[in-house]
Parts: C-alpha cells; structure tokens; sequence
C-alpha cells in the first residue's frame, strides 16, 4: 500500500482521526462518485436544517436548474455521449 502525506486544515483534523482507519474506504467511495456541486448540498442542507414538515417533505423537489442539468445529463447519457 502506497503512503500518502497531506496537508489538511486544522478543522478537519479532529474529524480525520475520528474517522481512523476508514479513510482509505471512505477516499475510494469518493472517488467513484461524480462530485455534487457545492450548491446542491447547500441547497439540500438549508432544506434539512429548516425543519420541514412531513407535507414539505414530499413537495421537496430539484430546483430548475437542477431539473434542467439533469434532463440534460439524462439525453446525454442516453445517446451514449457520457463516459465514466
């Protein structure tokens, strides 16, 4: 196994080590995932923290924008255009 050295903000340092061994899983999952924009968890964060109701809860929906990246993404991926 190759060792890696990084420079991290203090911040993350105490999350790091309560992660301890699992970094490397936690690293490897990341990676096969596309990254969201930092807008979208954002979004879906403000959401969460606001404390919805059960009714808010099922009319939560994509905002427009994201609507429209999706519908493109889902053509795009459709006519094989979309590689890993």
């Amino acid at each position: 196994m190759a060792k890696i050295t990084l420079e991290v903000p203090d911040e993350l340092t105490d999350q790091l080590a309560q992660i301890g061994d699992r970094l490397p899983e936690l690293l490897a999952l990341s990676l096969q995932q596309p990254p969201l924009p930092a807008r979208i968890y954002q979004y879906i964060l403000a959401f969460v923290a606001s404390l919805p109701t059960p009714e808010q809860i099922l009319a939560f929906r994509p905002t427009p924008e994201m609507q429209t990246r999706l519908q493109t993404l889902l053509v795009r991926s459709k006519a094989g255009e979309i590689t890993p």
